[in-house]
């Protein structure tokens, strides 16, 4: 996983990843939709915690 050092990057990557037109890969092979679902998951937590509000992602973890 990726760790961004600022909302901005990470915003940016997300952006990236969601114009790419299918184009994503993972090991060189094409990236999976869990695969994406999952890349973009750990960045939202990643934001999450670079603005402080990880209980965004706690709450869903207790329940």
């Amino acid at each position: 996983m990726t760790e961004f050092e600022n909302v901005r990057e990470a915003l940016e990557w997300l952006y990236s990843i969601g114009k790419s037109e299918g184009n994503v890969t993972v090991d060189g092979r094409p990236a999976t939709i869990p695969e994406i679902q999952d890349m973009y998951n750990n960045t939202i937590v990643n934001i999450c915690d670079l603005l402080g509000m990880s209980d965004i992602y706690l709450e869903d973890q207790e329940g």
